[in-house]
């Protein structure tokens, strides 16, 4: 259930704002729920943290999205 998971991930970045598995995980969530525009700005944050993660091949994926808005 990802609407249910956004107020958990949202928790621990308020704990831990610098959490790369909770940044990476709002941005594949916020990916799931079609919300492309913010998945960009999470994921962009991951990667500034760890420019090395697995997930950065969908950036230009999610950009590509956010450009179509």
């Amino acid at each position: 259930n990802y609407e249910a998971a956004l107020p958990d991930l949202e928790e621990a970045l308020k704990r831990s704002p610098r959490h790369v598995g909770a940044l990476t995980g709002k941005a594949l969530t916020l990916h799931a729920l079609g919300r492309n525009a913010e998945a960009a700005l999470a994921l962009r944050a991951a990667l500034d943290l760890n420019p090395w993660l697995g997930e950065r091949h969908l950036l230009p994926v999610l950009e590509a999205h956010e450009m179509e808005l």
